[in-house]
């Protein structure tokens, strides 16, 4: 047979992919891919910018929510509360007016003052036990205090000599009467539940 059959397998043309000296294909096929040229609508390859869209904002972090305030005082204890400063109030106002027979009975004025003070003071402490502690036993402590005072005060009621201190004193018995009705009924029964939690 002919040796030209061997032709077939032997590369004598030089291979235009490879480089004739080094027999590594060229690196020319790669320059049809690259594109050195700046691409003026680059952007509009993004989805962001299509029409219709909004534009993507930065997620910020929501502010931690407050701490609820504690309930305050119920309509009912609120009434309480001003009903019993109003009669406090009052009983100045009458021991003003009767001041110097008050003082003659009691031995003298620094006794009436103390005597003042200290029932002013009293009241005002157990006021705010019940309405800002919310403790019901407040409550009961001025309703005894209240009984005691009304049994002292409907015997000398007849003795009592100027009109305006029997007027005085009648209110000041009605308004801390009043009062209490409103701090053991309604919605003062919820007051005192929230404060046992």
């Amino acid at each position: 047979m002919s040796g030209n059959w061997l032709k077939r397998f032997r590369g004598d043309k030089p291979d235009p992919l490879k480089n004739p000296i080094l027999g590594k294909p060229k690196t020319g096929w790669i320059e049809k891919f690259r594109n050195d040229e700046a691409d003026p609508n680059w952007l509009e390859r993004f989805p962001d910018d299509a029409p219709g869209r909004e534009p993507r904002t930065e997620s910020v972090p929501r502010p931690a929510p407050r701490p609820t305030a504690k309930p305050g005082p119920s309509r009912n204890i609120r009434l309480f509360e001003w009903l019993m400063y109003i009669s406090l109030l009052v009983q100045v106002v009458t021991t003003a007016n009767d001041f110097s027979k008050l003082a003659e009975v009691a031995g003298g004025w620094p006794v009436v003052v103390l005597t003042e003070v200290f029932t002013l003071a009293i009241f005002g402490i157990f006021i705010f036990v019940a309405v800002y502690l919310r403790k019901k036993w407040a409550l009961y402590v001025i309703a005894g205090l209240y009984g005691f005072r009304l049994l002292r005060y409907i015997p000398s009621f007849a003795y009592i000599a100027l009109p305006l201190v029997q007027f005085l004193s009648a209110v000041q018995f009605v308004l801390q009467g009043l009062a209490l009705f409103y701090a053991f009924s309604g919605d003062a029964r919820a007051h005192f539940a929230k404060g046992k939690r």
